[in-house]
């Protein structure tokens, strides 16, 4: 499975990417709309997992940037802040606010 993970906090980058990698994934990071948005446009995914606040930006940009080039790909909104319909509004599948367990990650995957 093709996992984009995008978030500017290294820590959850890295949660994501041992917590992903451990069960055989492939995962790709960005910490950026920016960065995203490149990376949105060279790759196609399964699962996107995207936080809400971002320096350049906020979430539900990449989310919508992600149902125009890949309808397909199924979306978790993660924020710190209560952000769930504004994610779903913008196209999200699930939601799920930090901090997160690792067992509140994989329900949510399970659900997408």
């Amino acid at each position: 499975m093709n996992i984009l993970v995008v978030d500017d906090e290294y820590a959850i980058l890295d949660f994501f990417r041992e917590l992903f990698g451990d069960i055989g994934h492939t995962l790709i990071t960005a910490s950026s709309v920016k960065e995203a948005r490149k990376i949105i446009e060279k790759d196609a995914f399964d699962i996107a997992i995207v936080d809400f606040s971002m320096p350049d930006g906020e979430g539900t940009e990449v989310v919508r940037f992600i149902k125009i080039q890949n309808p397909e790909t199924k979306i978790l909104g993660i924020s710190a802040t209560e952000q769930c319909n504004t994610f779903y509004k913008a196209g999200a599948d699930f939601f799920i606010n930090k901090p997160f367990s690792v067992e509140q990650v994989l329900e949510a995957i399970r659900s997408i």
